[in-house]
């Protein structure tokens, strides 16, 4: 029979100045006066102080050979072992790394294989060291230059006027509802997981990849609201999130179920399902949960050709037989990052989602509507926030989206009661960009009496 895997605490190979005082403390108390240990004292040591019976040796002949001065004592039995010792970090070639291509440095293995370095000093600078970082790169919507100052004319609309001269700060955003769709896919085609050593994969297997039943939802969110003094969530944001299904008969028997069963089939998204949607469930949801309904409520879509337009007789003729002001308007061309749920919501709820397996498409639609109740309304108050830290950024890079949202830290500050509800933009950024939208549409407008 196997002996059980017990782990052997190993020796220690050195000691500190203090442990070492007190081993020779011990060893001069055993030794009671004499010169000379009793037998297993050394082993004694060794045991209590958990390193090797030769470095007992080493303190108690070093420390009696000196006499009874404590200063002397210590110097003696102070390690040698002081400051940066050891083994030598390796220094590597960063600018030979920096100037390789970024496709020959994807991973461990092809950037040791092109720069000279062994794979486990790379391994050992990415993860023990910062000289190298890992770095997951998306690819980005293309911007022209019409894009660009779209964008900034998008960010500076949505300044508060009055605040310009002074200190030009953000709307409050409290009664727009921000509207987008999402494929939510019944199983990712690769997934990670983190297992147990000795524990085997999970085994999936489908008839083809390229066909995963998916969903479409259309999801709506507006900004939560807080009371100012307690901070108690007086509204939530989370309008309602819908699929895009129908109910039709099974036109033929299987082993799951009989011809006639009513199944849920995914609807192809139109204009006229689209403005469906909107009339038949934002409508009512904003009726319900809105806390503001003598406002005039924004509702903000993207340039999706299925979307219909601001000026729809019938879904405007549907909200005023409501009682609605709702205003709808369209984010700037190529600009997910000025819609908060394609900022940072779906790929939130999307993860928690991921975290139950969904078998049928009935399931994938309970998964998803759960992941969205249980999304906390203080995360989505922070999208919120990075989306105003998104517009400043666009504005320092003059339209483009070439940019890295900085670390704010939010969480804390709210901790704190110190989170802002609004940014502010500086005043200088404000004017300048205010200056190039003025000079692009003098130019344009000289552009078109040209061809004229």
């Amino acid at each position: 029979m196997d002996a059980p895997n017990v782990r052997v605490k190993l020796p220690r190979k050195n000691l500190t100045s203090v442990e070492r005082k007190a081993v020779f403390l011990f060893l001069t108390s055993k030794c009671g006066g004499e010169k000379i240990l009793p037998p297993g004292t050394l082993k004694e040591a060794a045991t209590k102080y958990s390193c090797s019976t030769s470095l007992i040796s080493k303190i108690w002949t070093a420390g009696k050979q000196q006499k009874a001065d404590e200063l002397q004592l210590l110097a003696a039995l102070s390690p040698k072992r002081k400051g940066r010792c050891g083994r030598k970090r390796r220094v590597i070639p960063v600018d030979l790394i920096k100037n390789l291509p970024a496709k020959k440095r994807r991973t461990v293995r092809a950037l040791g294989r092109n720069s000279g370095i062994p794979k486990s000093t790379v391994h050992d600078h990415i993860t023990k060291f910062d000289d190298l970082v890992p770095h997951s790169n998306t690819v980005h919507p293309y911007l022209t230059r019409e894009n660009e100052v779209d964008r900034l004319k998008y960010d500076l609309a949505q300044i508060v006027p009055e605040s310009i001269p002074e200190n030009p700060q953000f709307e409050g955003f409290y009664n727009d509802v921000h509207v987008d769709e999402k494929w939510f896919e019944l199983s990712e085609v690769s997934q990670k997981v983190i297992l147990a050593k000795g524990e085997p994969p999970p085994y999936r297997a489908c008839k083809s990849k390229k066909f995963m039943p998916k969903i479409m939802f259309l999801c709506a969110n507006a900004r939560p609201r807080f009371h100012p003094e307690t901070g108690e969530c007086l509204f939530d944001g989370k309008l309602g999130i819908w699929p895009f299904v129908e109910k039709v008969p099974a036109q033929r028997s299987s082993a799951n179920r009989p011809r006639g069963t009513l199944i849920t089939t995914p609807v192809t998204v139109t204009r006229l399902t689209y403005g469906a949607m909107l009339e038949n469930e934002l409508i009512p949801a904003i009726l319900t949960k809105f806390p503001d309904l003598d406002a005039v409520i924004n509702i903000q879509q993207d340039n999706a050709r299925p979307h219909i337009h601001p000026d729809d007789p019938q879904f405007l003729a549907a909200a005023a037989m409501n009682g609605l002001q709702l205003r709808l308007k369209k984010q700037s061309p190529n600009s997910p990052d000025q819609n908060i749920n394609d900022l940072g919501f779906f790929a939130s709820i999307e993860s928690h989602r991921q975290e139950e397996t969904s078998n049928s498409l009935d399931e994938l639609i309970a998964h998803v509507k759960q992941a969205y109740e249980n999304y906390s309304p203080e995360t989505l108050d922070h999208v919120w926030i990075s989306y105003q830290q998104c517009m400043i950024k666009c504005m320092e890079e003059r339209g483009s989206n070439k940019y890295t949202l900085p670390h704010m830290g939010k969480a804390k500050l709210a901790r704190l009661g110190l989170l802002p509800r609004t940014l502010h933009i500086p005043i200088a950024l404000v004017n300048e960009i205010q200056q190039i939208v003025d000079n692009e549409d003098s130019t344009s407008e000289k552009s078109s009496e040209q061809d004229d």
